[in-house]
C-alpha cells in the first residue's frame, strides 16, 4: 500500500521558522539545504548548504503504474538529520513512510500522503461540534507528577513498565487506556490520531460504555482541535438546558479531557476521556485526573518515540543488509588480489568508503603473454556508482580479452556507457598493457591522472599523460595511447583519488610532534607526497598495497577512509637482469 501511493507524498512542516509544503514528485532527487537553488531551501544557520537528499526508488509495477518508495539521505550535514528521533548516519539512505517526522533543526517536517492514506488505524469516526454557548473548553494548568497520590504514582510506574514491552501503536494504546480509566475515573477513553481536514479522526483504540454502537465513538471536534495545538484541554458543561442537536448535551457529557501525546514537538496521538455513562450511573472522576492524564501522555510520548526509533532502526538494518549483500557481490566480481603473468606480478585492492564502492580494478592475462590492467573511478558514491562500476568492469574485461588493445577497449566502453549513464555520471579510467616481449607499456589515461613509475634507485616518476576524454561524457570522445619502454626492474602504481584527497585528522593539543612513518604531517591531504613516502617505506618491498593503506589510514586518523580508495601495482624483473 505504501509503495503504490508514494507518488502522492509531500512534506509538511509541523514546526519551524517558516511554513513548508513540498510535494515529492518522482523521479527526484529532491535536494534540501540552505542553497537557493535547492528544491527545499531552509534558510537557517543550523541547516547545511547541502543538508539532505530525497530520492524515489521504483520497486515494481502495480496495475500498470510504477510503484516505489522515497528514501532520505543525510549528506554529512553539520547538525544532522533525524527521522522519528533517530539520527541518520551520513550518506546512508533510509526508506520513509507516511507519518514519519523528519527533523532538520529548527524545522520538523512530517511525511504525508496527499491522498489521505498516511495512517493505518482501526476506525475512522466523525466529530461532533460543541457550540461555545453550551460548553467551555479550558486549557489545563497541569501541576506535575508531584501532586499525584501514591496510588496514582504506583499506577503510572506500572504503566511505564508495561510500555517498555509494547511492540506497536495499538499495543501502546491498550496499555495507556487501561491506565487512564483506572487512574482518572472517566467512563470512556480513546486514543486518537489528530483531526483530519474533513473533521474526522482515526481511532486507534477505545474503551467504555458511552462509546457503544457500530459507528464508533462520537468525539467533540472543538475539543480535539484545541488539543491538536499541543496543550491539554478540558471541556466543561455550562448550560445543560440549551436545546441542540448532536451536541455535548445530547451526548450527556459533563466533563471531557483531551491530552496530546507529543513526538518531536508534533502531536502524534491524543488521549481522549469523557464521562458519558451510556445508560449507567455516572462515575466520579478523581480530583487529579487532569494531572494524571498529562503524566500518562508524557509516558506514552516517550514510549512512542522509542517505537518510532526502533522502526527506523529496523528499516535501516534492512537497507544495510541489502547493501552488505551488494558489497559482497561487488567483491566477488573483483579479480584476485595477486595475479602473476610471466615476469609481471600484479597486486590490487579496493576499499569502499561506505558499503558500496565507486572504484574498480582489473588484471587480465592475455593469450599472447601480455598483461592488461585497469583502474576506474566513477563520479559520486553509493548504489548508482556501484552499478556503473560493475557494468564497466565486466564490459572492459571482455573488450580487453577480445582485442588486447587499450584504445579500442576504452572506445568501446565509452560508446556503451554514454547512452546509459545518468546525467552527471562519468568514469575516469587508466588502462595499460604490459608486454614482456617488447619490454613496453602501452596505456590510455582517460582523465585519471594518478599513475607512477618507480625505478630502483631513482625518484618516483609521475606519469602525467592526458590521453583522452572522460568516459561516458560524449559518444565521440577521443582516446589515445602512450607507449614507453620499461626499465629492467621497476613497478607501476595506479591509484584512485581516495588516496590523494584523504585529509588528515586535526592533531589535538596533546599530540606528539614526532612524525608518523609513511605519511606527511599536518591537516592537509595525503597527496602524491604521502604516496611516495609510503612507497619509500621498507615494508613496501614485500607488499606495497598494504603499506600504502596503512599509511593513508594513519594519515586519516581513522579506521575508515572518507572516499573509495583503490590501488593497483604491477612489478617486474626481467630474467638475467640485476
Amino acid at each position: 500500500m505504501m509503495e503504490a501511493s508514494a507518488q502522492s507524498w509531500r512534506l509538511a512542516s509541523v514546526s519551524g521558522p517558516t511554513s513548508v509544503i513540498l510535494r515529492l514528485e518522482p523521479p527526484g532527487p529532491i535536494m534540501i539545504g540552505r542553497r537557493a537553488t535547492h528544491h527545499l531551501e531552509l534558510a537557517d544557520r543550523m541547516v547545511s548548504r547541502d543538508h539532505a537528499r530525497l530520492a524515489y526508488r521504483p520497486v515494481g509495477t502495480d496495475a500498470g503504474a510504477t510503484a516505489g518508495e522515497w528514501t532520505l539521505t543525510d549528506l554529512g550535514s553539520k547538525h544532522g538529520t533525524r527521522v522519528n528521533g533517530r539520527a541518520l548516519a551520513p550518506d546512508e539512505p533510509i526508506p520513509l513512510r507516511p507519518g514519519d517526522l523528519i527533523t532538520i533543526a529548527p524545522w520538523v517536517l512530517r511525511v504525508e500522503d496527499a491522498l489521505g492514506a498516511s495512517r493505518t488505524t482501526s476506525t475512522s469516526v466523525a466529530t461532533e461540534d460543541s457550540p461555545v454557548t453550551e460548553a467551555t473548553i479550558l486549557p489545563l494548568q497541569t501541576r506535575g507528577l508531584e501532586s499525584l497520590a501514591q496510588q496514582r504514582l504506583a499506577l503510572l510506574l506500572r504503566c511505564a513498565e508495561s510500555l517498555q514491552t509494547v511492540d506497536g501503536e495499538a499495543a501502546l494504546a491498550r496499555v495507556v487506556l487501561d491506565a487512564a480509566m483506572a487512574g482518572t475515573g472517566f467512563a470512556n477513553a480513546a486514543i486518537l490520531h489528530p483531526i483530519e481536514p474533513d473533521g474526522r479522526v482515526s481511532v486507534v483504540e477505545y474503551r467504555g460504555p458511552g462509546f457503544g454502537g457500530s459507528k464508533g465513538p462520537s468525539i467533540s471536534r472543538s475539543l480535539v482541535r484545541e488539543a491538536c495545538r499541543g496543550q491539554p484541554v478540558r471541556l466543561s458543561r455550562v448550560a445543560a438546558d440549551v436545546p441542540t442537536t448532536h451536541s455535548i448535551v445530547e451526548l450527556a457529557i459533563e466533563e471531557a479531557l483531551c491530552v496530546p501525546i507529543l513526538l518531536e514537538s508534533a502531536v502524534e496521538l491524543l488521549l481522549y476521556l469523557d464521562d458519558r455513562a451510556g445508560g449507567r450511573s455516572p462515575a466520579r472522576q478523581s480530583p487529579d485526573s487532569a494531572e494524571f492524564a498529562a503524566g500518562l501522555a508524557r509516558l506514552a510520548g516517550l514510549a512512542l518515540a522509542n517505537l518510532r526509533r526502533l522502526d527506523v532502526e529496523r528499516r535501516q538494518a534492512h537497507v544495510e543488509a541489502e547493501l552488505r549483500a551488494a558489497a559482497e557481490v561487488q567483491r566477488w566480481v573483483m579479480p584476485r588480489r595477486e595475479i602473476r603473468a610471466g615476469p609481471f606480478r600484479c597486486l590490487g585492492e579496493s576499499r569502499p568508503g561506505q558499503y558500496l564502492g565507486g572504484d574498480f580494478f582489473d588484471a587480465v592475462p592475455l593469450d599472447d603473454g601480455r598483461l592488461a590492467v585497469a583502474l576506474g573511478d566513477v563520479s559520486g558514491k553509493g548504489v548508482a556508482a556501484s552499478v556503473i562500476v560493475t557494468v564497466s568492469q565486466g564490459f572492459l574485461h571482455a573488450a580487453l580479452r577480445r582485442s588486447g588493445d587499450p584504445v579500442q577497449a576504452v572506445q568501446e566502453l565509452n560508446q556503451y556507457l554514454c547512452p546509459r549513464c545518468p546525467q552527471g555520471k562519468f568514469l575516469t579510467l587508466w588502462v595499460g598493457v604490459f608486454d614482456r616481449e617488447s619490454h613496453t607499456l602501452t596505456f590510455v589515461d582517460a582523465g585519471h591522472g594518478y599513475a607512477l613509475l618507480a625505478r630502483p634507485g631513482s625518484e618516483v616518476q609521475v606519469l602525467r599523460e592526458d590521453c583522452g576524454d572522460l568516459v561516458g561524457i560524449r559518444l565521440d570522445g577521443v582516446f589515445e595511447a602512450r607507449r614507453m619502454v620499461l626499465p629492467p626492474r621497476g613497478r607501476v602504481l595506479i591509484l584512485s583519488d581516495g588516496f590523494i584527497e584523504q585529509t588528515a585528522q586535526e592533531p589535538d593539543e596533546h599530540e606528539s610532534d614526532a612524525p608518523v612513518r609513511g605519511a606527511p604531517r599536518g591537516g592537509g591531504c595525503f597527496g602524491l607526497a604521502g604516496v611516495q613516502a609510503g612507497l619509500a617505506d621498507p615494508a613496501a618491498a614485500a607488499d606495497p598495497i598494504a603499506t600504502l593503506f596503512e599509511a593513508v589510514l594513519r594519515h586519516a586518523g581513522s579506521a575508515h577512509l572518507a572516499d573509495d580508495a583503490t590501488a593497483l601495482v604491477v612489478e617486474w624483473e626481467t630474467p638475467g637482469e640485476s
